[in-house]
């Protein structure tokens, strides 16, 4: 009987926070209209009503972010540095592996002709490096042509370990929209696996490391943090595009409450 109690105090709790989801859908806006956006708000408010579960139950997944050619030494959009995270990645999810239910892996996969690649918009103005409006009106930050799907550029550095229970979520695929995130694409309508992923594992913390801090890292971590997971960012497995920037992501992350972490503070967490 008490087991039975207590299935029915979670099922009415997820009832109460999928009302709650409903009300806070802006006006107009329905489950038919943006599947995704009413799932990112479900979702978040679900996995919030789960926060109180005691701490030796959360599972733990590592999430490795575009460890790809093209973000590494001699790669078209290379980050400063960015091959130094391979050993360190290569390092911790060793030392994890008897905490980590799940490494999962983020790819960047883009189409030719992608819409955040200055080419594509070369004959309009756009210049590299710097923001360009799309006819939506959305600002896209113009990158070189990186990461173009089944070329070298867009697989796995070399170095980096990857094993067959791996999971990898390409991300970045559609022509029109860009994806920084693991989880969403920037305009939060399109989905990948990687939510429905840990789910199903059951995950309760990630782990998040790779390239860029700045971007990709970053998005990954806010986006987890929105879905209702605990999150870590290792920094010493990670590297910015631009300092600027990277302290601008720094504070964003540091206000929703992700925990910011060496490589050591991480493995005894």
């Amino acid at each position: 009987m008490p087991d039975s109690v207590n299935l029915l105090g979670s099922l009415g709790n997820i009832a109460l926070q999928a009302r709650l989801a409903l009300r806070c859908l802006p006006k107009g806006l329905t489950a038919d209209g943006h599947p995704q956006r009413f799932y990112f708000v479900i979702s978040s408010l679900l996995a919030l009503s789960c926060s109180d579960r005691p701490t030796h139950m959360t599972k733990t997944a590592l999430i490795v972010v575009d460890v790809q050619n093209d973000f590494c030494k001699g790669g078209s959009l290379e980050v400063p540095d960015g091959d130094a995270v391979v050993p360190v990645i290569n390092s911790l999810r060793e030392e994890l592996s008897p905490v980590t239910s799940l490494v999962c892996l983020t790819q960047d996969w883009h189409p030719p002709g992608h819409t955040s690649f200055q080419s594509t918009h070369a004959s309009e103005g756009a210049k590299l490096f710097q923001p360009f409006k799309l006819e939506d009106g959305t600002e896209q930050m113009m990158w070189p042509d990186h990461c173009v799907q089944g070329t070298r550029g867009a697989q796995f550095n070399d170095g980096l370990i990857i094993k067959s229970t791996d999971k990898i979520i390409k991300k970045g695929t559609d022509l029109k929209v860009d994806s920084y995130s693991g989880f969403f694409d920037n305009n939060k309508i399109c989905q990948t696996d990687l939510d429905p992923i840990l789910k199903a594992a059951q995950i309760g913390r990630v782990i998040v490391v790779g390239l860029a801090f700045d971007y990709c890292v970053g998005f990954t971590a806010l986006d987890a943090v929105g879905l209702g997971y605990d999150v870590i960012v290792v920094e010493d497995a990670t590297r910015p595009v631009a300092s600027d920037s990277a302290a601008a992501m720094r504070t964003r992350l540091e206000k929703a409450g992700v925990k910011l972490m060496t490589a050591e503070e991480a493995v005894v967490s």
